[in-house]
């Protein structure tokens, strides 16, 4: 162990998700379950990223954006509602998009916004390639996600959506490009074309730098314009 606190994020199916900081004998000294958020059917399960002022964001169940004290006092409270229906209006406040997944950053305090994360969106593609390693083998019409840079207030207003398929080639295949994680979200068939892991704010050049696991690509754009500068992958 190393001086200090160890974060963990534990994974518990079926019982709700923990975080669970120890400390450098290994004694639990902090925890946080799932019993600040609303409970369906099923417990929410979270994602957790550490933001700069020291609060936490969990990302709950791909459309959840809860931000968090180590106190537990909730700073926002954000469900994406295009897809999924709100578990529960008078704790989250509904925003117009699909989902929220992987990451979240605060933006800087003389920024238009306060939060970006990153969602996605379906669209449909003709003739769309059916097996990247057969590039001659098609399919008339294929449904396909891609990543979506979102930024927002935490009174849920959008303030600019950067959608990744306008920027690259949708017809861009890379090894997992045709994997199916999105399918049981959106309902139907579909390729996860991008796959966003990471995003990363320049503020000294204001661009975003957007790790693509499904382009095996990670990829600086600027923010307003979404001119790409650059594409670190093959090709």
């Amino acid at each position: 162990m190393q001086a200090g606190l160890t974060l963990l994020h534990i994974y518990t199916a079926g019982r709700g998700d923990w975080l669970v900081m120890l400390d450098e004998s290994g004694k639990v000294c902090w925890y946080l379950n799932d019993s600040l958020l609303p409970r369906g059917t099923n417990r929410p399960s979270f994602l957790v990223n550490v933001l700069a002022n020291g609060n936490f964001m969990l990302i709950v169940d791909r459309c959840g954006l809860v931000e968090l004290t180590p106190l537990g006092d909730i700073r926002c409270a954000l469900w994406a509602a295009n897809v999924q229906p709100c578990p529960d209006p008078n704790f989250y406040r509904q925003v117009p998009l699909d989902s929220f997944h992987h990451d979240a950053v605060l933006l800087p305090d003389d920024a238009d916004a306060e939060i970006a994360t990153l969602s996605t969106e379906l669209r449909r593609y003709p003739n769309y390639p059916a097996n990247v390693n057969a590039p001659g083998t098609t399919t008339a019409l294929a449904s396909v996600v891609g990543d979506v840079i979102v930024e927002l207030r935490r009174d849920g207003s959008v303030v600019r959506k950067t959608p990744i398929l306008d920027r690259l080639d949708p017809y861009r295949m890379c090894y997992d490009t045709l994997s199916n994680f999105w399918n049981d979200f959106y309902g139907v068939e579909c390729a996860d074309w991008s796959h966003a892991n990471a995003l990363v704010f320049d503020r000294a050049n204001n661009h975003w730098l957007v790790s693509l696991r499904h382009q095996d690509a990670v990829v600086r754009m600027h923010r307003t314009s979404g001119t790409i500068d650059w594409i670190l992958g093959n090709p």
